[in-house]
């Protein structure tokens, strides 16, 4: 029974060492688990000692950056410092400065302020900033146009109301008129329509007339005392046998009228040539602030017209240009179509306008008279090298020279080829 009992035994003590082995890997397998908790936790209590020691920093730099009072003389301009500083953030991180305190709410109020946007927004979203503005513009303007047009180079620029705004626009240049053109014109005038050379009297229709008088009376007028007024001058009478003064109600002018000092009843047939006579074509008023002008017309009297601006006879050739042409190289750098065309008679000055008072193309490029072609052809190629150069944009330039003559149109580069 001893020797038959022995080997079972011995299965016993192995079963027993295998779960000791068994319990004390288990309870290394426990240690190592606590270790590894105590390890998370250590972590996690130091990265929350770092961001509560962060947050702590943050809230410092921003207690020292609210408490930093910025000049109190916004005429001089922002800070070279904060410039500086400021090229370092992104447009959008550059708001919540404005909430740090009053002072710093105050930065949109420092001269030059809306011209550094510009350029922040330039730099950032890959736009063009000129260094001069056109006429009539201002930074904080475009500033705004730079950032409703961020994503244009996406396709997710936003609907510009400004340069809708300025999407067709019409400009009139006035020509100096010297003795000679005028005697010519004169000549010109009495052949075909019977006017007088030099003429500056103009007589003006009859309405035109009763209306001036209206508008410059101090207290309210009929157009029945208007035209008693204008009878008593002696100036206008009526040429039918009926006064126009019985009139019942006031109200009805003549059907036609005539200079006092001529017979109705001989000269009837030429009351309109000689009213003619008094007239010229010629500009009566200039309003260069409100874009209008008022022309003396023989058949019409004085007539209005308004434009986007009105350019006088003594406006520069580079004033021409920063008025006019500036605009559409600013936008086409921007990613916008641009079209600029000139239009009006033979010899009113549209080549010269364009392109100079020489055809040669180094008189068009160094003369200080040169048109808005040729200042335009170099403006676009410098925003181009800089574009280039600053912010890594290639631009391609080419060029067509065609004329339009009717419904033809020629290629001016390939010989003439229609």
């Amino acid at each position: 029974e001893v020797c038959r009992r022995a080997p079972g035994h011995g299965e016993a003590k192995a079963s027993d060492r295998a779960m000791e082995a068994e319990a004390a890997s288990s309870e290394q397998q426990q240690q190592q688990e606590q270790q590894r908790e105590l390890q998370q936790l250590q972590q996690g209590q130091q990265q929350q000692e770092a961001t509560a020691k962060a947050e702590a920093l943050r809230r410092a730099a921003a207690r020292a950056m609210g408490e930093a009072a910025l000049p109190s003389d916004p005429a001089g301009g922002p800070p070279a410092w904060l410039c500086e500083v400021l090229k370092f953030l992104r447009f959008a991180d550059r708001s919540p400065l404005l909430q740090l305190n009053r002072s710093w709410a105050r930065l949109p109020e420092w001269h030059g302020w809306w011209h550094w946007v510009a350029l922040f927004a330039a730099q950032e979203f890959k736009l063009f900033r000129p260094a001069t503005l056109p006429p009539g513009e201002s930074w904080k303007e475009y500033a705004e146009e730079l950032w409703s047009i961020r994503g244009i180079w996406d396709g997710e620029a936003e609907q510009d109301r400004h340069l809708e705004a300025q999407r067709l626009q019409v400009f009139a240049r006035l020509k100096p008129f010297d003795g000679s053109e005028a005697a010519a014109a004169a000549d010109d005038d009495a052949e075909g329509d019977g006017l007088e050379e030099g003429g500056s009297e103009v007589f003006l229709p009859l309405h035109q007339r009763i209306s001036l008088i209206k508008a410059s009376s101090t207290e309210p007028i009929s157009t029945r005392d208007a035209l008693r007024m204008l009878v008593e001058q002696g100036d206008w009478r009526a040429s039918g046998p009926t006064d126009p003064l019985d009139e019942s109600d006031g109200t009805q002018a003549p059907a036609r009228a005539e200079p006092h000092d001529i017979n109705a009843n001989e000269e009837e047939a030429k009351t309109d040539k000689s009213e003619r006579s008094h007239f010229t074509f010629s500009v009566h008023t200039v309003n260069e602030e409100s874009g209008e002008l008022v022309m003396a017309t023989p058949n019409v009297g004085l007539r209005q017209f308004a434009f986007n601006g009105v350019l006088n006879q003594e406006i520069s050739q580079a004033q021409v240009y920063a008025r006019v042409g500036r605009r559409l190289v600013i936008d086409v750098l921007n990613g916008w179509n641009g079209t600029l065309f000139v239009y009006g008679q033979t010899g009113s000055g549209k080549t010269f306008t364009m392109y100079g008072p020489s055809a040669s193309t180094a008189a068009a490029l160094d003369n200080s008279n040169r048109g808005m072609v040729p200042r335009a052809c170099a403006e676009l190629l410098e925003g181009a090298a800089m574009r280039r150069a600053e912010q890594g944009i290639d631009v391609q330039v080419s060029m067509s020279y065609v004329e339009v003559y009717g419904d033809a149109v020629f290629d001016l580069l390939k010989d003439g080829e229609q």
